[in-house]
């Protein structure tokens, strides 16, 4: 067989494999002497007419023949022509089918960008058919030999009905994918107008659109989240704003009824809704305990110390009804509540629990020194000093 796809399929098939090649239907009788005619019946899509084929298979066992019912024909033929590829300068070309990349000279170390889209479904050849898989390659100049291998599984519609969705909507729905993708790769700082460019345009097309306020939270929120900790606070708000969590606690309240096409859809809704207000609390919990750091507050004081405190413990509380924050993902922060109450001891205990179980974290080991000290536990700070200076030489100083 010259396509390499097919292999998996022999060996994931759930009987033995029998392999025909046949050239032209005039074999058809040759081929049919040679198999014995009974039980299982295929056919072969010839170059010409549809070749059938018979074959008995004999088992003491019924139950191992049950197997062979499910079993299904891989055949290999040449198309009655070759199919065209559109090649885009763009994804937004590629979707809509355009083939705009035209041609280009390349010398040595330059690059080009190209965009590949499926064969338009009205170019198929008839004899497609649902899931069969088309191979070709693509070679870069008619001079050259190299070529790169083609795969595409063709997919043809069913019949439209009422709810099939419209094509503009496909379209739009694309564009918002393609503009999100873009909104990731952006620096808060330096990118500043393309990211509200982004947003507007994701906002006229969507506007309930989630997602783009998610983006937008994580672009802020990253290592250098301590110059602009107000305004990870509002991003993570927007995301909060957007979720209904009343209905939210209703849903996931329910164990039964999601066996429902509607039902599982909302489900999956519901899910990512409990993500993306997981992700915004603790994004936001952990701004207003960057806000307390030293270095923060010489540069940023908390002009409310009692509001500064509310906003914290109502965040923490509601971080709290939907995770353990003593979790993982979430202790550091449980930690800072810890702290912020006195409670240095517990906060010791939930930090002794990950401590132990993975390679040692400069981080953890500076928490637990720094709360060791808080507890006026000076031979045990200096005893985790002593070992941070051993397991982390690059920091000599204490911190």
């Amino acid at each position: 067989m010259s396509n390499p796809n097919i292999y998996p399929q022999f060996a994931a098939a759930p009987v033995s494999i029998r392999l025909v090649r046949l050239s032209s239907p005039q074999v058809e009788d040759r081929y049919r002497q040679a198999l014995p005619a009974h039980a299982i019946h295929y056919h072969f899509l010839g170059a010409v007419d549809p070749i059938p084929l018979e074959q008995v298979q004999r088992h003491p066992d019924p139950t191992q023949l049950d197997r062979y019912k499910t079993a299904r024909l891989t055949a290999e033929w040449s198309l009655s022509s070759k199919i065209s590829i559109p090649i885009a300068n763009d994804r937004q070309s590629a979707i809509q089918g355009k083939a705009s990349f035209g041609s280009a000279e390349l010398g040595m170390s330059e690059q080009a960008t190209l965009w590949l889209a499926g064969p338009m479904q009205a170019k198929l050849p008839s004899e497609i058919e649902h899931g069969d898989e088309l191979t070709g390659s693509l070679k870069f100049s008619d001079e050259s030999g190299d070529e790169i291998p083609l795969f595409y599984t063709a997919a043809k519609p069913s019949k439209p009905t009422k709810e099939s969705t419209p094509a503009k909507k496909v379209f739009k729905t694309a564009q918002v994918d393609w503009l999100l993708e873009r909104l990731q790769v952006l620096d808060w700082e330096k990118d500043k107008q393309e990211i509200n460019r982004i947003t507007r345009r994701v906002q006229r097309l969507a506007p309930e659109n989630r997602q783009v306020h998610v983006e937008r939270l994580h672009l802020a929120d990253n290592t250098d989240r301590k110059q602009r900790l107000e305004t990870v606070i509002e991003l993570a708000d927007q995301v909060i704003d957007e979720i209904d969590q009343k209905a939210l606690q209703m849903h996931l309240g329910l164990r039964e009824g999601y066996q429902s096409k509607e039902n599982s859809k909302e489900h999956k809704q519901r899910e990512a809704e409990k993500k993306d207000l997981i992700d915004a609390l603790y994004r936001k919990g952990r701004a207003l305990a960057y806000m307390e750091l030293p270095d923060v507050i010489a540069e940023h004081p908390i002009e409310d110390q009692a509001a500064h405190d509310e906003r914290f413990a109502e965040n923490f509380a509601e971080l709290s009804k939907w995770v353990d924050t003593s979790a993982k993902d979430y202790f550091l922060l449980h930690i800072r509540e810890l702290r912020r109450d006195k409670r240095y001891a517990q906060a010791i205990q939930v930090l002794n629990k990950f401590i132990g179980s993975e390679e040692p974290t400069w981080l953890y080991h500076k928490k637990r020194r720094d709360l060791y000290e808080l507890l006026g536990w000076d031979d045990w700070r200096a005893y985790e000093q002593n070992w941070m200076w051993r397991n982390f030489p690059k920091e000599k100083l204490p911190l």
